[in-house]
């Protein structure tokens, strides 16, 4: 063989080693994520990504403002300040406004257990006399008396809860159909937010506490509902439930000593 057969060969045998070896080089390198900003969601997508940004935080701190609708009746806005850690699920609820029958309650997972295997939530009674008769009451967590005094138990005012609620009801899987209008800007406690409103397609509710508006609002850098209202009527005239959480702290690494009466 001569040098130019020579050189022949070695020449159709580098087109494919050189194609191996780029093969080989784009197979380890790594792969970039693609994953949508928030700002490129659709409304139900946010809620579910804010839903995936709870995986994220381990305890909280805020104040929480309610106000409900219970028996026809718009109560008067509560404002509480809200302690709440993950595992073992622990709330610690302190009125600060418009307290009713309860001055403060502690709720942690496993820890007040009945005989029969019920879940109880520990409170402090509103008024000197009350607390003069019986300082600390274990009441049921799902109990009759518990579900008087709110439309959800302690359990279902956390983020997850909240926000899996506002995912049901807005995907029809509770009979009613809602439809999404487009994502806004607004702001909360000083803080931009996405601004997500559904409302009911179907005819007016049969009642004033069945939603027909449902609008939350996240928190646009941190994806966490700062509130939630819920209105009977598309005009926003007849308020269901609102719920706003200010002074908001993230994993500020709540212990045992926080979830005591």
């Amino acid at each position: 063989m001569n040098a130019r057969q020579m050189r022949r060969r070695c020449a159709a045998y580098a087109v494919p080693v050189a194609i191996f070896f780029a093969l080989l080089l784009c197979a380890d390198r790594p792969r970039t994520s693609h994953a949508a900003s928030p700002e490129q969601l659709a409304p139900a997508e946010l809620l579910e990504r804010a839903l995936q940004q709870c995986n994220t935080i381990n305890d909280y701190a805020c104040r929480f403002t309610k106000c409900e609708r219970m028996n026809g009746r718009l109560k008067k806005p509560e404002v509480i300040d809200v302690r709440v850690r993950v595992a073992p699920l622990s709330i610690y609820m302190q009125w600060v406004e418009n307290p009713g029958k309860i001055r403060r309650a502690v709720y942690v997972q496993g820890r007040n257990v009945g005989d029969e295997g019920q879940e109880r939530v520990l409170v402090e009674p509103n008024g000197l006399l009350a607390r003069a008769v019986a300082p600390r009451v274990k009441l049921e967590l799902r109990g009759e008396r518990a579900r008087k005094a709110s439309r959800y138990t302690i359990d279902e005012y956390v983020f997850r809860a909240m926000l899996q609620r506002i995912i049901t009801q807005s995907s029809g899987a509770t009979g009613a159909e809602f439809a999404w209008r487009p994502v806004r800007g607004g702001t909360i406690d000083g803080r931009d937010t996405f601004v997500l409103e559904c409302v009911r397609e179907s005819s007016t509710p049969t009642d004033a506490e069945s939603p027909a508006v449902l609008i939350v609002h996240l928190d646009r850098q941190r994806l966490v509902p700062l509130m939630l209202q819920a209105y009977a009527d598309p005009q926003r005239e007849v308020l269901v439930e609102e719920y706003r959480c200010e002074d908001l702290r993230l994993n500020p690494g709540l212990g045992d000593a926080d979830f005591q009466l």
